[in-house]
């Protein structure tokens, strides 16, 4: 939830350089509630930055305000009040981590597990993803240029999440939630090229697309939260 209001706001951003003041407020509750996977929308930004030339952003007031807030934001749980048994929240899960691996069998690792599971558990979403790879080679559809800059941020995240996760020794499904959106919103674009040929002949727009799969999919973790205690939710892992 809170990766993709990062998102969200982050392309809201691009448009008014207020919105990233929110951005720094979903990512620093994305890290104190998901811990480092979320790292890899940062990540993602950062490699689609370089590949499409945007620096723009880099030279607005904003965004340095937003990441000094967000410096802010992050220094909270190194107050003393908020520590646990001496320790700060940022040492205590570090040290619970590195015990956790400590203790679990060797050779576990599998670095293509997520990939074989994102094939098993969604396959007609990878064929959606082969069918937009294939009319994007052929320039069957008549992509902007924010469109397809957008397209590749998502596809860019998606992997920017995905790869470092297949390094971890232990592995779990609901590690992927963040992916599975930014995935999702690559492979919607055959979907809607078939919706609309299908319709009337509307011209495609992304960010809009985006946008409001964004909200849409907002609104779903927030009917079926993600549970803090106990085990995890089966509805929220199937999804």
């Amino acid at each position: 939830t809170f990766t993709l209001a990062t998102f969200y706001f982050f392309l809201k951003g691009l448009e008014n350089s207020k919105n990233f003041y929110w951005c720094s407020l979903f990512f620093t509750l994305g890290v104190w509630s998901k811990g480092p996977i979320i790292f890899g929308l940062p990540l993602g930004i950062f490699i689609w930055s370089l590949i499409e030339k945007r620096s723009d952003y880099f030279r607005k007031k904003d965004f340095y305000g937003a990441l000094a807030f967000m410096g802010v934001l992050m220094s909270i749980p190194l107050l003393p009040q908020l520590s646990f048994d001496g320790l700060n929240v940022y040492k205590k899960f570090f040290l619970y981590k590195v015990s956790f691996l400590s203790g679990t069998k060797k050779g576990l690792a599998d670095y293509f597990a997520y990939f074989i599971v994102v094939l098993q558990l969604s396959p007609f979403t990878f064929m959606a993803l082969i069918g937009t790879f294939f009319l994007a080679f052929k320039k069957r559809i008549d992509f902007s240029k924010t469109s397809i800059s957008y397209l590749k941020l998502s596809l860019i995240i998606a992997a920017s999440i995905i790869t470092p996760l297949s390094f971890f020794q232990i592995k779990y499904p609901h590690y992927l939630l963040p992916f599975y959106p930014f995935y999702s919103l690559v492979a919607a674009v055959s979907l809607y090229a078939l919706y609309r040929a299908r319709s009337k002949n509307r011209p495609i727009n992304l960010p809009v697309i985006f946008k409001r799969f964004s909200v849409a999919t907002l609104c779903v973790f927030v009917a079926l939260p993600i549970k803090t205690t106990g085990k995890r939710s089966k509805d929220v892992i199937n999804i």
